[in-house]
């Protein structure tokens, strides 16, 4: 047993959940392929481009910084193994980046601009056929014209935080795999284009339904292949039992900041590969009734009160489950029989104050315990036996004022039990 003692610091543990490990796709970045055989230009006036401006062989990136560009049809036909354009303007209405030059070698281009105190209207003529990846995030556009005829093979279109009401000009995309339309003005979603969907992100927009054929709702039908939707902090307050049943590959669903409170028990019935299923910040009173083959469940920042024997019975293929900031003040004994599975339990700040003898026992793969922020006045309500499997126990911001000595014993040999003392949250868990 190792016992560490970290003196007036603040420490604050939170569940690993890495998306990307789940993502069926990869991305190049700007950041990562733009390393070498890259062409760096910044103006703090007007730059003109026209076909005699760059020559190269061995370009592959150019990084353009300018109040305004001007680009010249034909602008960079002598640079053929240029893959990567980055365009950063003062305002996308005085600039043509999309109005001039017939860009064939291009395959991602990030165009961004400085000014963002009104909606600009985007329309688009010139022609991009190789491009695969576009990034028009923080723009503050609409889009007037169907993307089709500029960018025919794109596959990944990111357009978060613009001014977009609508999706249907983007139905023509027959190639598109990933879209987020995150922080933009969408009373609601449903695809009409082909089912090539891999990944949809819709946070931040006004939608208060998932299937239902209310106003403001998301309609999940045909996406047969989506393996990742992001509804996060909209108003959702309604999930039909039937609005997942066409979405049978869906690996990872995050509901996080919405205004739910129950779910039907035959809701997630299609989605036999699902792996993640984070709902944090709802209103939740107690773990909803589902049967899945999840290995990811967070539900941190809900009201539930309680675990009960039938709450997680349906969960058995479990190894992570968070539980943070909730109202949970009691566990029952059997609460946990089905996670034999389980790594990782975090159950800090909430209202605990013992946890039932013998709790621990179907989890013999438990490695990690959080119970920081509950009411524990003794270590010996949780660390009940030397055979509890627990590697690192956090028990931080408890009223523990002494560890007896023959706590010591009982503890096992290879936990770290990390007490933290005087710690303090200093910016709450669940604002």
């Amino acid at each position: 047993m190792k016992l560490s003692l970290v003196l007036g610091a603040a420490f604050v543990l939170s569940p690993l959940i890495v998306l990307g490990d789940f993502l069926p796709y990869e991305y190049g970045s700007f950041t990562t392929t733009c390393t070498n055989n890259t062409l760096k230009l910044n103006f703090n006036g007007n730059i003109n481009i026209d076909k005699d401006s760059l020559i190269s062989d061995s370009i592959e990136c150019i990084i353009i910084h300018s109040s305004k560009v001007n680009f010249q049809d034909g602008c960079f036909d002598r640079l053929p193994n240029l893959k990567h354009l980055e365009v950063q303007v003062t305002s996308l209405y005085r600039n043509n980046v999309f109005n001039n030059g017939n860009f064939t070698n291009i395959v991602e281009l990030k165009v961004s601009c400085i000014e963002k105190d009104y909606v600009t209207d985007l329309m688009l003529n010139a022609i991009y056929p190789s491009l695969e990846y576009l990034d028009l995030s923080d723009n503050s556009i609409r889009i007037q014209n169907s993307f089709a005829y500029s960018f025919p093979n794109l596959t990944y279109l990111n357009l978060s935080m613009n001014a977009i009401s609508s999706a249907e000009n983007f139905y023509s995309l027959y190639n598109l795999k990933y879209l987020d339309l995150s922080y933009n003005k969408l009373g609601g979603f449903k695809w009409k284009g082909r089912n090539t969907l891999l990944s949809l992100m819709l946070d931040y927009n006004q939608i208060t339904n998932i299937g239902n054929s209310y106003y403001n709702t998301i309609n999940l039908d045909g996406l047969y292949n989506l393996v990742n939707l992001s509804v996060v902090g909209n108003t959702i307050n309604n999930i039909s039992p039937y609005a997942f049943t066409d979405t049978v590959n869906l690996q990872i669903l995050d509901l996080s900041r919405n205004s739910l409170t129950k779910l039907a028990s035959s809701t997630f019935e299609s989605m036999k590969y699902l792996k993640v299923l984070l709902a944090d910040n709802n209103q939740f009173d107690m773990i909803p009734s589902m049967s899945l083959n999840i290995t990811t469940l967070s539900l941190n920042c809900n009201i539930i009160t309680n675990i009960t024997n039938s709450s997680l019975v349906n969960l058995p293929k479990l190894r992570k489950l968070s539980l943070e900031g909730n109202n949970i003040a009691y566990i029952m004994p059997d609460a946990f029989q089905s996670q034999i599975l389980l790594e990782e339990l975090y159950l800090n700040d909430n209202h605990l104050s013992y946890l039932p003898v013998n709790w621990y026992k179907p989890m013999q793969n438990l490695r990690l315990l959080d119970v920081s922020g509950n009411k524990f006045s003794m270590l010996e309500f949780i660390t009940q036996a030397s055979d509890m499997p627990v590697t690192s126990l956090y028990v931080e911001r408890n009223p523990l004022e002494f560890v007896q000595w023959s706590t010591f014993q009982t503890i096992p040999k290879n936990m770290t039990v990390y007490l933290n003392i005087g710690a303090d949250r200093s910016v709450p868990l669940c604002k």
